[in-house]
């Protein structure tokens, strides 16, 4: 189970997030614990690796393939999550994500 997943991680608003949960974790931050488990999901399997791999080995996020049109990779994404941040900026993803009967 995450705490936190990072949906969207590869666009701008995603690499942002990233970049700040390192610095909480590189800094120690009492906002972050170390129980704190973060997870980076995104389409592209590769690009949401690379991000990763371009941070700090503190952080540690678990890598997830998640596409909004494949309903399987969100209700995958939605049951190993406490919390989803969006960071998909889509017309479609936005509807998708706020219907609450699409994750009953």
């Amino acid at each position: 189970m995450y705490d936190l997943t990072v949906l969207g991680v590869t666009g701008y608003t995603g690499k942002l997030v990233a970049k700040y949960l390192n610095e909480l974790k590189k800094r120690r931050s009492a906002h972050l614990p170390n129980t704190f488990r973060v997870c980076f999901a995104g389409r592209d399997l590769r690009r949401v690796k690379a991000i990763a791999d371009s941070l700090s080995p503190d952080l540690k996020p678990a890598i997830v393939a998640a596409d909004l049109v494949d309903e399987a990779s969100v209700y995958r994404l939605a049951s190993d999550s406490k919390v989803i941040l969006s960071c998909v900026v889509s017309d479609y993803s936005i509807v998708y994500m706020v219907s609450p009967w699409r994750l009953m």
